[in-house]
């Protein structure tokens, strides 16, 4: 499960470097701050989540959209940062501890 968790993480940490290099780009570009959301993101690799929604509940629809407005960057890296920590080893002991 560990190894999952790690594997997902380091995934997810790919992509937040992705997403931020292009932040950086663009923000360099245009001179003014310019954030990719997750909604733009999930559009520019062809899964618009205007067609994932059909069939959800009206809570559901809710927190989709308040979802696609985050910044991909900052959401996929804390995202990242917590599957890593969630399995990350348990705390040994070293040889001589009391």
């Amino acid at each position: 499960m560990r190894f999952l968790f790690n594997l997902l993480g380091g995934l997810l940490l790919a992509v937040a470097l992705v997403f931020a290099t292009a932040d950086i780009a663009r923000t360099l570009a245009d001179g003014t701050l310019r954030l990719t959301t997750l909604g733009e993101g999930f559009a520019s690799v062809g899964l618009p989540l205007a067609q994932e929604t059909r069939g959800l509940s009206a809570g559901a629809l809710d927190i989709v959209a308040a979802l696609a407005g985050w910044p991909a960057s900052l959401t996929c890296g804390l995202a990242a940062l917590l599957l890593l920590f969630i399995a990350r080893p348990p705390h040994r002991r070293g040889r001589f501890a009391r």
